[in-house]
């Protein structure tokens, strides 16, 4: 297992697993595949120094992928604080891999200036409650009935993580 930060030639395999959790119905915002040509400025906006998107390769195939994303856009009041997204292709999941991902991007957020990160689930996505509880994240928001999916009402689970903060 490899994990790297990606760079342009991995567009296509990290929409590929997007599109693979939106085809076999796991809990994404998005209801319809997303193309390339949708996801360049969002994988343009990521940047080594801030906001990186880091992938998992398995025998040379991209296996899992998340980011780090401005959290509530770029208003600085919010600079230290960055969401976090995951999408491990369905094949793959439950073998450990999204967390170990998870924990690497943790591992790196001080040398990003990052003290918070926010992660925000759907209430139905057991895995996803189990993992960032696992992670260490504390759910502080649930906001019910805030969207719909497949004719269903559904809501969110706003968890947070705080960074240890390095005394000097």
């Amino acid at each position: 297992m490899v994990i790297r930060e990606a760079v342009s030639a991995d567009l296509s395999s990290i929409i590929g697993i997007y599109n693979a959790a939106i085809s076999e119905g796991s809990p994404t915002s998005d209801t319809e595949p997303v193309t390339l040509k949708s996801q360049i400025p969002w994988f343009d906006a990521h940047s080594t120094r801030r906001y990186p998107i880091w992938i998992v390769e398995q025998n040379l195939d991209l296996v899992a992928w998340a980011s780090l994303e401005p959290f509530r856009g770029h208003q600085p009041a919010f600079r230290p604080s960055a969401e976090i997204n995951l999408c491990v292709a369905p094949h793959v999941q439950r073998q450990g891999l999204g967390r170990t991902l998870c924990w690497r991007l943790i591992e790196h957020c001080p040398s990003l200036g990052i003290k918070t990160l926010i992660a925000v689930y759907f209430d139905h996505n057991d895995s996803a409650r189990k993992l960032f509880s696992r992670l260490g994240f504390s759910e502080v928001a649930h906001l019910t009935g805030v969207a719909e999916l497949k004719g269903l009402s559904r809501g969110l689970y706003i968890a947070r993580y705080r960074l240890p903060v390095e005394e000097d």
